[in-house]
């Protein structure tokens, strides 16, 4: 592993994820996934305090029944560099995996290396739509995004971004600014934007809001009709009247993907190598020094499939599971 590259993946503070906060993540993920092992409470209901106790086993693990956690699997990881940590306090890679044992809360790993450890958890995972960024979901944080989906659109209301997924799915804007579009007029008082379930109309400027969320404020679709028809007449697109019908965003659920990111990566490969009329058991050897069927999947894939191929060295993990279940192979 490069230097220079540990280097630019400490640098990116919007891709950090703090190993112990990771670690409860999964721990209380896993948790959910088995309801069984929290025993009952009284009145027959499971136990709230049983959850609590199983994911501290989750996170922990419990030696003496031979039950493995996730802090130890996560520095499993580090020692065997899958993934690599680094300080919150200057960024300098981790040499000592003791120390991130001491104190996993000191420490962090990229969103991709985040990926791999979930990934290797075998952890439920739920993709959502959202705009410029892979947005997934344990099982707990996916139901309490759909129950929160679903009552907006029972009230016809839409988060900026929500909207601008809308437009663009309906008139192939792009997303991104449209996004912008609505951002900016959400400021100005060119749309009226709400506060989650309140009906005054939220402000900005002086005493009130100095800037705008995407995923926070919400516009009315009857307002966002009006808008479009006054600032982007040539777009074929109305939102929904809640009185009327169920907007598809809710009847699509869907879009949200219930599939393991493994899945998805060698079904991405696999039908990569398919389509482009390469045998996955029988790949040519690429001559000495120039690029194989490896390289140019992966550089493609990781165009094509940013989302589940966001790195190099994710694209490379996925193509080395492929050839250890014997999947993808060598002609000859």
């Amino acid at each position: 592993m490069k230097i220079k590259q540990s280097t630019q993946v400490a640098k990116s503070h919007f891709d950090r994820v703090i190993i112990q906060e990771l670690a409860w993540e999964i721990a209380q993920a896993k948790a959910d996934e088995h309801p069984e092992k929290w025993g009952k409470d009284d009145d027959g209901s499971d136990s709230s305090m049983g959850r609590t106790v199983v994911t501290q086993m989750n996170y922990g693990g419990w030696p003496a029944d031979g039950i493995p956690g996730l802090i130890p699997l996560i520095l499993k990881m580090l020692e065997g560099r899958e993934i690599e940590a680094f300080s919150t306090f200057n960024e300098l890679p981790c040499t000592d995996f003791e120390l991130v044992k001491t104190n996993p809360a000191k420490w962090f790993i990229s969103g991709d290396d985040a990926n791999l450890v979930r990934d290797a958890m075998q952890l439920d995972q739920f993709t959502v739509k959202s705009i410029g960024i892979t947005n997934t979901m344990n099982r707990n944080s996916f139901e309490i995004h759909q129950k929160a989906l679903a009552d907006r659109r029972a009230l016809g209301r839409y988060t900026l971004e929500e909207a601008a997924i809308f437009i663009s799915e309906a008139t192939g804007s792009r997303p991104k600014i449209m996004q912008s579009k609505l951002m900016e007029a959400a400021i100005t008082g060119a749309l009226k934007v709400y506060e989650p379930g309140k009906n005054d109309r939220y402000q900005y400027g002086g005493n009130y809001a100095s800037k705008v969320r995407n995923s926070y404020e919400e516009a009315k679709s009857k307002d966002l009709n009006a808008w479009l028809k006054i600032n982007e007449p040539d777009l074929d697109c109305e939102f929904p009247d809640p009185s009327e019908t169920v907007s598809p965003l809710v009847q699509a659920a869907p879009d949200v993907i219930r599939i393991s990111v493994t899945s998805q990566q060698n079904d991405a490969i696999l039908n990569w190598l398919k389509s482009n009329k390469r045998d996955p058991l029988k790949l040519p050897v690429a001559p000495s020094g120039k690029a194989g069927v490896k390289k140019e999947c992966g550089d493609t894939l990781r165009q094509t499939h940013g989302q589940l191929f966001q790195s190099k060295k994710v694209f490379d993990t996925a193509w080395q599971r492929l050839r250890d279940d014997s999947l993808v192979k060598d002609e000859g």
